[in-house]
């Protein structure tokens, strides 16, 4: 799973901020999962309500033949 740019702290910095850092990387990455697991709950239509919410991105009416 991709956290970033830079997602490992640093091995020159302070116990203590390494830990901090190491610490709100875990947290970012639950939210992430936390967030994908809701927006994946949601209906397709809603989904795309927030993925486009001006409806840019109409797709055409597909083929049935």
């Amino acid at each position: 799973m991709d956290v970033g740019w830079n997602a490992i702290p640093d091995e020159r910095l302070p116990r203590s901020a390494k830990e901090k850092a190491e610490t709100r990387i875990a947290e970012r990455i639950q939210a992430k999962a936390n967030l994908r697991t809701v927006f994946e709950s949601l209906q397709q239509d809603e989904q795309d309500a927030i993925l486009d919410p001006k409806c840019t991105n109409k797709l055409a009416p597909k083929d049935t033949n």
